[in-house]
């Protein structure tokens, strides 16, 4: 199939598998059911789109323009979907594993920039994916590239995020405050991420890595946080009751005014935490179990 024409061409479902299709506008096509696997779809025009079932693995979609375009159960393994416009797409029930809405190896300089920038320059990641509204109900992200997404309007209820890489990515701001209740972030990399106010309230966290991640005020009562890292992450005022803390890692942590009344287990290490009552660990022995804020205690925890 010919690529880069003006309007939309016929479309031999047959014949799309690793089809070169570079600029072509197929914008209200009907590709349910195609297998796209390995096409090359950069900088095409897709928007509305019926994409529903379709196997697009490891297709690239770099650049493209994929509003409103509908992934309703597609299957998008290690795709390439950096730049790309998802503003209203729907990947509901659509499986990512190990796709990249980064541009391949943008995300440590951009890493970089948040760092020295500080955190108001988290979002403005000009080389990543518009999600704005994407639909991720029971998507299978685990394992995506998700570095630098603004997902404060995106829907994620039910979906997987095992090991995806959450990298300075915004899950909520004083505004819109995420609604991530129950879901599935094990082995996830948090870092720079921004979780302010977020609901994580019985979500399995175990083995994740918060490096430098905001969770100040957000929910996290009942969740299994076994073995995962937090490194200079910021839980002010944060609510971790009935947590799971098995060989949880607290390095540089700021727990001040924390509510964790009830928590289970036994967390690994303390270094340099700042524990519930704004004290450090060092000045209680070495650790903050046992040690709870001024509220809390006021409350009868």
């Amino acid at each position: 199939m010919s690529a880069h024409h003006a309007s939309v061409p016929a479309i031999d479902k047959d014949r799309l598998r690793g089809a070169d299709l570079r600029g072509t506008d197929l914008r209200g096509a009907d590709l349910r059911g195609a297998d796209l696997r390995r096409a090359d779809l950069r900088g095409a025009d897709l928007r509305g789109a019926d994409m529903r079932d379709t196997d697009a693995s490891e297709v690239d979609f770099t650049g493209s323009r994929l509003n409103s375009t509908d992934f309703r159960g597609a299957r998008l393994v290690e795709a390439r979907l950096g730049r790309a416009l998802l503003v209203d797409a729907d990947f509901s029930d659509a499986n990512l594993e190990g796709s990249s809405f980064s541009d391949e190896g943008s995300t440590e300089e951009y890493l970089l920039h948040v760092y020295l920038q500080g955190r108001d320059a988290v979002g403005a990641n000009p080389t990543n994916a518009d999600l704005t509204g994407a639909n991720f109900t029971n998507a299978n992200l685990a394992r995506a590239d998700l570095a630098g997404a603004d997902l404060t309007r995106s829907t994620l209820t039910g979906a997987d995020m095992r090991a995806a890489d959450l990298s300075a990515v915004m899950f909520s701001n004083p505004r819109r405050l995420g609604k991530y209740h129950g879901m599935r972030f094990s082995g996830a990399t948090f870092r720079l991420a921004t979780l302010f106010g977020a609901d994580l309230s019985a979500a399995d966290l175990s083995g994740a890595t918060f490096v430098d991640t905001e969770l100040y005020l957000a929910s996290m009562s009942g969740a299994n946080l076994t073995r995962a890292r937090l490194i200079g992450a910021l839980l002010l005022e944060a609510d971790l009751r009935g947590a799971v803390l098995i060989d949880t890692v607290f390095l540089r942590v700021d727990l001040s005014g924390l509510r964790w009344h009830g928590f289970e287990g036994q967390p690994a290490s303390w270094e340099g935490t700042r524990c519930p009552d704004g004290m450090l660990a060092s000045e209680h022995g070495g650790s903050c179990v046992g040690v709870f804020s001024q509220a809390e205690s006021m409350r009868g925890r």
